[in-house]
Parts: C-alpha cells; structure tokens; sequence
C-alpha cells in the first residue's frame, strides 16, 4: 500500500476476525430472521388456500336437499 493514495481506506483490512460471541449474535440473529419469514409466507399460503377454497365453494350451485 502506498502512502500517496488517497483512497488507501478502500485497501484497509480488519486487524482481527470478528470476536466469537459477535459470530454467534449474528447466526442466531440470521437464523430467527429465516424463521420468522419463513414462517410468514406459510400464513400467506395457508391464507391463500383457504380463499381459493371459500371462492370455489361459493360459485357451485345449491342443492335443494328436501328433494333428496
């Protein structure tokens, strides 16, 4: 790295690796994120299945059971 560069900032490296418990926070911070979104597109999708089911339902014709 030359002292004469103006944007020696864009070369700089961290001295040490991020410490353990920092690793840890952001896995778990990473892991609860994937289940939580997860977990909300299954309610979209349940949320969409039961409103294709209730339209489909709705459009069939009645049936007169007092003939039956």
């Amino acid at each position: 790295m030359q002292d004469d560069n103006p944007l020696w900032y864009d070369y700089a490296e961290a001295e040490t690796p991020p410490s353990r418990p920092l690793l840890l926070l952001a896995s778990v911070l990473s892991l609860s994120l994937g289940v939580m979104l997860r977990a909300a597109r299954a309610h979209e999708a349940s949320h969409r299945l039961w409103s294709r089911i209730v339209a489909r339902v709705s459009r069939r014709p009645k049936i007169d059971v007092q003939h039956l």
